[in-house]
């Protein structure tokens, strides 16, 4: 084995970013994890970890605190206005007893960052990454003063999707934002509401009510179980987001759900909800010399699919594999690419395919019912389809490997 210790730096403390240094702590490596917050923390609402993310999260020991704190999912379903049903799907008609897990952001983010700080890796609070300079086969990274941080022989960028540091290489193929967004709340849940379901309502497609249970915060010191409500809509609607749209809002949102109106009601103060954007970043390859683009800073997407975090945990569980400080550099992300790409760029298509017909400033709603009516009446496209937003998809011809799921 090599004496030399590589010198790797991960720009980003959440998921992506905390899981990689984790499954690389133990390798002949000496770590540093660069985050922007002073005193880091989560961001957004809720979401789902599907068989592969659990996966990896029991491989890093933090499933049981997971178990603990989130809400099993074993449904999915969802209405038009008009109260016909556009797909219901059952997550065990893959196999008996297969579930997902409705599970707070912040939950996960202190679930493996406390990991990180138990560890012998060197975190870095209070410093943004926002340039770099390359030096033969190392990489000198730069705050936003311009002043250089270090010096490393790899580099794995995990800060999210609206990334400097891409911004300064020609490997992205495209990079947007979509014409639409959601308002995310977090609602207090009464006994066993939703009872493991996660729904959805549409007004065409240009306006979406969601609902899915998420547990308990680990930030809270409530104990309260909590429901991520959602409401999607176009960035025309939400960019006059104001106190006098939000009560007409609240109305438009209980004439739609009003079956759900006692958890809409618990919405009650234009303070308690927060807008969030949705990006598309697509990039080809995931790699630039010794720079590696993981989780939503290589592959951002909507949400329609529940992928995201996901996918970026599963990137740090195979790039753990693909390591060796017996291989180049070159040769490890070459490695990871081959791995990756498959997955990685089927779900970045079906997002593309799929969220025009649930969100979409044009009123794609006929679109939708046809397309997902005909696919539901066939046993393989309503298999796919379940598999797919289930995670355990790895392209349109195969299944995510076993070894990747829970």
């Amino acid at each position: 084995m090599s004496t030399y210790r590589r010198k790797v730096a991960i720009v980003g403390a959440g998921p992506a970013g905390a899981s990689t240094a984790l499954f690389l702590k133990d390798n002949n490596v000496d770590i540093t994890v660069f985050e922007r917050q002073t005193d880091p923390g989560p961001v957004g609402a809720g979401i789902m970890l599907q068989t592969s993310g659990l996966r990896v999260l029991k491989d890093l020991d933090v499933l049981p605190e997971i178990d603990c704190l989130g809400k099993k999912i074993t449904r999915f379903k969802s209405r038009n206005r008009q109260g016909k049903t556009i797909f219901d799907i059952n997550f065990s008609d893959l196999k008996l007893g297969y579930f997902g897990v409705g599970i707070h952001r912040s939950t996960i983010f202190k679930s493996l960052y406390d990991q990180v700080i138990k560890s012998s890796v060197n975190v870095q609070k209070g410093v943004d990454v926002c340039s770099f300079k390359e030096h033969n086969d190392q990489v000198i990274l730069l705050d936003e003063t311009d002043t250089e941080i270090g010096l490393f022989d790899l580099v794995i960028v995990a800060n999210g999707s609206r990334n400097p540091l891409r911004q300064k290489l020609d490997i992205t193929k495209f990079e947007k934002q979509q014409p639409v967004s959601a308002l995310w709340v977090k609602v207090p849940s009464v006994g066993e509401e939703l009872d493991r379901t996660m729904v959805q309502v549409y007004s065409g497609t240009d306006k979406m009510l969601g609902m899915m249970p998420i547990g308990i915060d680990s930030y809270s010191d409530s104990g309260t179980s909590v429901i991520n409500y959602f409401w999607g809509a176009t960035n025309d609607y939400l960019k006059n987001w104001s106190p006098k749209l939000f009560k007409s809002w609240k109305k438009e949102a209980l004439a739609l759900a009003p079956e759900y109106s006692d958890i809409t009601n618990r919405i009650t103060d234009f303070e308690q909800v927060t807008c969030a954007p949705y990006f598309d970043v697509k990039l080809k390859p995931f790699y630039h010399n010794s720079i590696l683009f993981i989780g939503d800073a290589a592959h951002a997407m909507s949400p329609h699919l529940s992928s995201g975090t996901n996918l970026a945990l599963l990137d740090a569980k195979v790039f753990g594999e693909c390591y060796s400080d017996q291989k180049s550099v070159k040769e490890i992300f070459e490695d990871y690419q081959s791995k990756r790409a498959g997955q990685i760029y089927y779900y970045q298509w079906a997002s593309r395919l799929v969220t025009p017909l649930f969100q979409s400033p044009k009123n794609r709603a006929w679109l939708r019912d046809i397309v997902l009516k005909t696919a539901y009446n066939f046993p393989l496209s309503k298999g796919l389809i379940t598999k797919t937003i289930t995670g355990t998809r790895y392209n349109l011809f195969k299944n995510l490997p076993d070894k990747y799921s829970l």
